[in-house]
């Protein structure tokens, strides 16, 4: 592989996606067993993902599950996951993650100016401002839950954007993720949850 346009990141980073402007790879970066050690020869498939059809995909996902179902049961679903986003015109990767007070992005109107906000950008300028769940923080471009008890009960809070995110993309908001992103009521892009 020459140049890497574009790599996502599958089952949690162990498999990744990633295309060239002439093929596109699928292979595990985790270590793997060593009676498994033929599937870290890469899956490659004609073309960039992002100009394939459902023929293209549908062969990805069936040879995928075919050698990574055993260690990754959740393959065939993650693809389709992919799928979905990658072939919106409107996704869009993260770029950034701020760490904020409510004050400095509130100002005055904080209700609660000591609690922490995320801030999370993308790559075609959306924006998304999540407060960040109790039991939880931003350390070292990851997220650490001290405590999973105030951690769950605060993203099941109905009015939680970051629990809706959560349960839209299955993961925490990271840099390098793609998303789908859309104009709000007030013309600004953001991030759908």
């Amino acid at each position: 592989m020459e140049r890497v346009e574009d790599k996502v990141e599958l089952c949690d980073g162990d498999i990744v996606l990633v295309a060239d402007e002439e093929q596109t790879y699928l292979y595990p970066v985790a270590p793997l067993p060593a009676n498994r050690e033929g599937d870290w020869k890469p899956i490659k498939i004609a073309g960039h993902y992002r100009k394939w059809g459902f023929e293209q995909w549908q062969l990805l996902k069936e040879i995928a599950a075919n050698r990574f179902a055993e260690l990754y049961p959740e393959i065939a679903m993650e693809i389709e996951r992919a799928k979905s986003v990658l072939t919106d015109p409107n996704a869009s990767r993260i770029t950034k993650i701020e760490i904020k007070t409510g004050k400095e992005v509130f100002g005055l109107k904080a209700s609660n100016p000591d609690r922490p906000i995320a801030i999370v950008w993308t790559e075609n300028g959306a924006r998304l401002v999540l407060t960040i769940p109790l039991g939880t923080r931003y350390q070292d471009d990851r997220w650490i839950v001290f405590d999973p008890e105030a951690f769950k009960n605060s993203i099941e809070n109905e009015r939680s954007m970051f629990g809706a995110f959560f349960k839209r993309y299955r993961r925490f908001p990271r840099v390098g993720m793609i998303v789908k992103t859309t104009i709000n009521s007030r013309g600004y892009w953001t991030i759908e949850c």
